[in-house]
C-alpha cells in the first residue's frame, strides 16, 4: 500500500512539475540551443545534436524526452571583420506519466555575432517557437470515482471544464559570449584549448496563456531566465583539460542550479598516409543539481563526433518513491568543420 501511495505522489508531483516548468537536460552543454537561442554558430561552424532522456524509471511510465537541434553559420565567419550570422532549428517531444501528457515544440532562431577580436565574439539571438500539449484525462483517477472500496472507472469523474490539447506561439531571446582559440583558420592538434562560453537566455518573454482547462481558466507561462557557462581549458604540459560548467534557471517561483566539471584526457593519432589528424579524447566527471540529483557523466570524442552518457542519482525527497533511480541521458553530436581549416598549433592572440 505504501509503495502504491509513493508512486501516486511521484506521478502527482511529475504532473505539476511538467505543467509548471520546462524540460531540462543533465548534459546541458550538449544542448545549448535549449538554454539560449543566441548559441547557434557560437562555438561550432555547423553541428547536429540528438538527445534522449529517460527519467524516473522506477515509476510505471517514466518521463521520456527526445530532442533534435541543428545549428549553422552563414558565409565565411573567419573573414568577416564586423561579425557573422548564425541560425538554428530546435525540436523536442516530452512524454510524462500515466496520463500520457505530451509536449511537442519546434522553433527557428536567428543570431548575429559581433566580432570582438580574432578569437572572441558576442551573439544576440531571437527565436520563434510553436508548442502544443496533450493529456489523456481518461487515464486519470478522480476522487469521485471511488466507490467505497476501490477505484471504479465507470463512475463519472465530475470533471467537465477540461480540454485534452492546446497549442501556442512563443518567443525567446538571448545573448551569448564565445572565446575560442581554435577559431579562424586554425585547428588545435595539441592539448592547447582555451574555450569559454557565457550566456543569458530569456524564454517565454511574451508569457503565453496555457492551461488544461476551459476558457475561463487560463494560466500564464512564467518567463524563464537561464544563466549558463562552460569552458574547456587545457592544463600546461599535460594531456588533460578541465571542462567546468554551470546553469542557473529561474522560472516564476521555481529555481534550479546545476554545477560541476568534467576532465578531458586527450589521445591523438596521426594518419601515416594522408597527414590528417584524428582527435581522440575521453571525458569523465560529476555535476550536482541542487536538492535533486548527483549526475555522473562520461563522454567520448572522436574526430568530429561526440558521444555522451550520464546518469542522475536522485537525492531529493522523491528518492524513496523512485528507489533512488534518477535519469539516463544519451547525447550524440556531429560537427561539420570548415573545408579550409589549416592544421596548426594555436594560442590566444
Amino acid at each position: 500500500m505504501m509503495k502504491k501511495l509513493s508512486g501516486l505522489l511521484v506521478l502527482m508531483f511529475g504532473f505539476f512539475l511538467a505543467g509548471a516548468q520546462d524540460i531540462h537536460t543533465s548534459q546541458f552543454t550538449m544542448t545549448p540551443l535549449l538554454l539560449n537561442p543566441a548559441s547557434s554558430g557560437g562555438l561550432y561552424t555547423r553541428d547536429v545534436v540528438v538527445t534522449h532522456r529517460n527519467q524516473w524509471s522506477a515509476v510505471t511510465n517514466p518521463f521520456k524526452t527526445f530532442i533534435v537541434a541543428a545549428n549553422t553559420r552563414f558565409g565565411d565567419a573567419n573573414k568577416a571583420k564586423r561579425g557573422f550570422w548564425g541560425a538554428g532549428l530546435l525540436a523536442f517531444n516530452d512524454k510524462a506519466g500515466d496520463a500520457n501528457m505530451r509536449t511537442n515544440a519546434v522553433g527557428l532562431n536567428a543570431v548575429y555575432h559581433i566580432r570582438l577580436s580574432q578569437y572572441q565574439h558576442l551573439g544576440f539571438g531571437l527565436q520563434g517557437m510553436y508548442m502544443s500539449r496533450f493529456v489523456d484525462f481518461s487515464k486519470l483517477q478522480w476522487g469521485s470515482q471511488y466507490d467505497g472500496s476501490a477505484h471504479n472507472a465507470a463512475l463519472n469523474s465530475g470533471e467537465t471544464a477540461t480540454q485534452q490539447n492546446f497549442g501556442f506561439a512563443d518567443v525567446n531571446a538571448g545573448i551569448y559570449y564565445t572565446l575560442n582559440n581554435t577559431s579562424a583558420e586554425v585547428n588545435v592538434i595539441d592539448n592547447n584549448f582555451r574555450q569559454l562560453n557565457l550566456g543569458a537566455g530569456f524564454q517565454h518573454i511574451t508569457t503565453p496563456n496555457y492551461a488544461f482547462g476551459s476558457d475561463t481558466f487560463e494560466e500564464e507561462l512564467y518567463v524563464k531566465m537561464v544563466l549558463h557557462g562552460n569552458a574547456l581549458w587545457s592544463l600546461p604540459n599535460s594531456s588533460l583539460a578541465l571542462a567546468p560548467n554551470f546553469a542557473f534557471y529561474k522560472q516564476g517561483p521555481h529555481e534550479n542550479l546545476n554545477v560541476g566539471s568534467l576532465v578531458r584526457l586527450a589521445i591523438s593519432g596521426n594518419s601515416k598516409y594522408t597527414g590528417l589528424v584524428k582527435n581522440y579524447a575521453v571525458y569523465g566527471g560529476l555535476n550536482y543539481r541542487f536538492g535533486d540529483a548527483i549526475i555522473t557523466t562520461g563522454m567520448i570524442e572522436y574526430s568530429n563526433f561526440q558521444f555522451g552518457l550520464s546518469y542522475d542519482f536522485n537525492v531529493s525527497k522523491l528518492a524513496v518513491a523512485t528507489a533512488g533511480r534518477g535519469g539516463v541521458e544519451f547525447n550524440f553530436r556531429m560537427c561539420f568543420a570548415s573545408s579550409k581549416v589549416r592544421t596548426l598549433t594555436s594560442g590566444i592572440k
